[in-house]
């Protein structure tokens, strides 16, 4: 899916999944920082909320905390995401002339390893600097993706709430860098 058809599919689902379906019962504690947000609030638009508060509550009282977000539609999402990110890391490689079949045998880190290597890749986008730092990025995505695919309740449990915001913002600019390299692969595929 190419980038803009991709953050209208992620919109739309992110719309399914709202903060009423985490939202409990219950009351604030007084030194909560507090905010009314409508029940349909998407979890994930709600992340960007607990920087300034520590809690949500919906107009039928039921309250959201931050642990709360951090639940299935959360991971939902960040599943969606990363098989969007791996796709596209796939097709980078697809494009570059690389055997399908040696690809199929490859796994995320090794996409991640080509990727990095390779200067004139790199080169095709505008929005990491250095290669350290997309190398850094890439290597959390796939931390993230370990955690989210193979172990049940650890992001939820263990994963701290910035952790979790970061996550989202390194992975949303890996697309965007992923995007500018296939859209460079696309117009030399066209004119070859």
């Amino acid at each position: 899916m190419r980038g803009p058809e991709f953050k209208v599919f992620l919109s739309n689902m992110s719309s399914v999944l709202p903060v009423s379906l985490v939202a409990k019962p219950g009351h604030s504690h007084p030194k909560d920082r507090c905010m009314n947000v409508p029940d349909s609030l998407p979890v994930w638009d709600a992340l960007t909320l607990f920087s300034d508060s520590d809690c949500l509550v919906l107009p039928d009282a039921r309250i959201v905390k931050r642990h709360m977000v951090l639940k299935r539609p959360l991971r939902i999402i960040f599943f969606v995401l990363l098989t969007e990110l791996e796709s596209r890391l796939y097709r980078v490689q697809e494009w570059s002339h690389n055997p399908v079949r040696e690809l199929n045998e490859k796994h995320l880190n090794d996409y991640i390893r080509v990727l990095v290597d390779d200067p004139v890749l790199f080169s095709l986008q505008s929005l990491y600097s250095s290669r350290s730092d997309f190398k850094e990025d890439l290597k959390a995505a796939s931390s993230l993706r370990n955690l989210i695919v193979h172990v049940n309740k650890k992001l939820e449990l263990d994963l701290d709430f910035e952790t979790a915001i970061n996550r989202r913002d390194q992975i949303l600019k890996l697309l965007d860098a992923l995007d500018m390299i296939l859209d460079e692969q696309r117009k030399a595929l066209e004119h070859a």
